[in-house]
């Protein structure tokens, strides 16, 4: 849970209807007291590096999309011109960016063993791997819970006799942007359909299949980095 989550979660608990900051570093203090949460390892210098260089990417193709589809209107010729000039400049910087990564990967040796692990993944590749490294460093340092981080973890809500559809819950949309496309091109045939359950091969349940597809995927990979010894099969 967030210090966020948890600070809210606690004051309602308290019947706290304010929010200060006095009163938020109290609640906090209290549930840590109580709860005694596991700390999260601070990441390492070159894993921050990633992160940064991850997010930076992001951007950089955030913008590169929304360029593009203002260019798919543009009549006038310099306009255009102006377009392609900006693409062609934001393709270059996302080019440098990937060289970057690659080259951080390559000079540690636990990122480099663990991009492997990822690449082994049919249809993975380095950039999704790189991606997973740097917007979820708690893979395989859990046990479970990992179809959680990227919210494809469905969650009962019944109460009494009233029983609702189990819901996953959203979460950050970094790493799940990256994994999302992996599951709904579904790459190498034969490879990702056993990541599939039969239903999610219909068209009109596509879209739980592709939850379905995340949550495996996921989970794959948090066993891939958790134990060295775990191999896929081919």
């Amino acid at each position: 849970m967030s210090k966020r989550a948890a600070s809210a979660t606690s004051r309602k608990a308290k019947g706290l209807r304010a929010k200060t900051d006095p009163i938020a570093a109290a609640v906090l203090s209290e549930y840590g007291r109580l709860l005694q949460p596991a700390a999260t390892a601070a990441p390492t210098p070159r894993q921050a590096r990633l992160a940064e260089l991850s997010t930076r990417r992001r951007q950089l193709l955030g913008t590169l999309t929304a360029e593009s589809n203002r260019a798919a209107h543009d009549t006038d010729k310099l306009c255009v011109r102006q377009a392609r000039q900006l693409r062609q400049a934001l393709e270059k910087q996302i080019e440098a960016c990937d060289t970057a990564i690659a080259k951080l990967i390559a000079a540690d040796d636990i990122l480099q063993a663990q991009a492997e692990r990822l690449d082994a993944i049919p249809g993975v590749g380095a950039v999704t791997a790189a991606t997973v490294l740097a917007e979820m460093p708690e893979l395989g340092k859990i046990s479970d819970g990992a179809a959680a981080l990227v919210g494809v973890a469905p969650y009962n809500r019944d109460s009494g006799d009233h029983t609702r559809p189990a819901h996953c819950r959203r979460s950050p949309d970094r790493a799940l942007r990256a994994l999302h496309g992996h599951a709904e091109r579904r790459p190498l045939g034969r490879h990702s359909q056993s990541l599939l359950p039969p239903v999610a091969r219909r068209r009109e349940e596509a879209q739980s299949g592709v939850v379905a597809c995340l949550r495996k995927l996921v989970v794959l990979m948090n066993r891939l980095l958790k134990s060295p010894e775990f191999h896929l099969a081919h």
